[in-house]
């Protein structure tokens, strides 16, 4: 994300580039932006070398809602994870304490990992103490209030960038990219595809299936998964496709799914819509605050990643397709060149 904004500005002439936080040296920028809040441990780090400079700075939250991430920890994770999830009490911002510091002290030394807080504290650091908090969209910074009880300031809502998709030429679908269900995403636990690939192997007699590249980090994981797929012909894997080829499945699909425990903006799932397609998607994204009860009228269902049953009576709904598809809000779809202005707006 933060390369495709960069890559924006550049076009508009202005300058930015971007580099990992252990190569960044505030005196020789102007004006610096963070990402992701819920992982705060490097931008903390950056902040305080900012704040010592004098120099400004943003964070790009891309925060996630705290009930689903809590949810996911308690039951959505095995192994270890699973372990260290329970051993916290599901609590997301021990977890993240806790995991994130031993990260942290893989990249730097004993001394500055111990310098470190908690990850709320720096959390509330960096919301405090940045010129500027920069957000998908109104429903992530209430949120955030809500998870930190915490109450922002100068809050700018800049939606994700997916113009680079969204420009892909239009397909008429059909031929051998027809399929019955299909769900796009890195294959990994937060992405729940073990539990929808189950689901469809016990509970119906429709197949699936599945695009994406396996998070290498989850083995047992990605093993479950495997096994499933392999002792069920209806079940279906590409690890890999064109962002064309992408286009075309979504384009000829009789419905597409994605019941991933938490989401800001998938941008597949921003397609899908574009496309038409009649979509299943998780409570746990923002796009169940966004579309509302507007999702009806998209043929959008939403519901809970922890209970999968609902998709018994989904699939017996109506297929067909949404014809024209509605255009999408702009608070999802915006235009880049309000993007740039919306960026002018942060950095000034």
């Amino acid at each position: 994300m933060a390369q495709a904004y960069a890559r924006l500005l550049q076009q508009a002439g202005l300058p930015a580039s971007v580099a990992p936080s252990s190569a960044v040296q505030p005196e020789e920028s102007d004006y610096i932006v963070l990402f992701n809040l819920d992982q705060p441990f490097e931008s903390y780090c950056v902040a305080q070398k900012c704040l010592a400079k004098s120099v400004p700075f943003a964070i790009y939250t891309l925060h996630h809602k705290r009930e689903w991430t809590e949810r996911f920890l308690k039951h959505g994770t095995s192994g270890l994870q699973r372990f260290a999830a329970l051993a916290l009490g599901g609590s997301a911002l021990r977890y993240e304490t806790v995991v994130g510091g031993v990260r942290q002290l893989r990249h730097s030394s004993l001394s500055q990992a111990l310098s470190l807080r908690t990850a709320g504290q720096m959390m509330r650091f960096l919301l405090s103490n940045a010129d500027a908090v920069v957000v998908s969209c109104q429903a992530e910074a209430a949120c955030i209030e809500s998870d930190l009880k915490i109450q922002l300031r100068k809050v700018v809502a800049i939606p994700h960038l997916w113009s680079a998709i969204n420009a892909l030429p239009d397909s008429d679908g059909g031929g051998d990219y027809a399929t019955d269900i299909l769900c796009a995403g890195r294959v990994e636990p937060r992405k729940n595809q073990l539990g929808l690939a189950r689901f469809v192997k016990s509970s119906t007699d429709r197949s699936v299936l599945f695009i994406g590249k396996k998070n290498t980090r989850h083995a047992a994981y990605i093993s479950e998964f495997e096994e499933v797929v392999s002792s069920c012909s209806r079940i279906t894997w590409l690890d890999h496709v064109a962002k064309e080829d992408l286009r075309c499945y979504l384009a000829s699909c009789r419905m597409y799914i994605n019941v991933s425990w938490f989401e800001v903006f998938s941008l597949v799932d921003l397609l899908a819509l574009r496309e038409g397609a009649r979509s299943v998607f998780s409570k746990g994204s923002y796009l169940f605050d966004e579309l509302g009860a507007s999702g009806g009228d998209r043929g959008v269902s939403f519901m809970a990643p922890s209970d999968l049953s609902e998709l018994c009576i989904l699939l017996d709904a109506s297929s067909a397709r949404v014809s024209p598809p509605l255009p999408l809000p702009l608070s999802i779809s915006p235009d880049p060149q309000r993007l740039v202005r919306d960026w002018l707006d942060v950095i000034g």
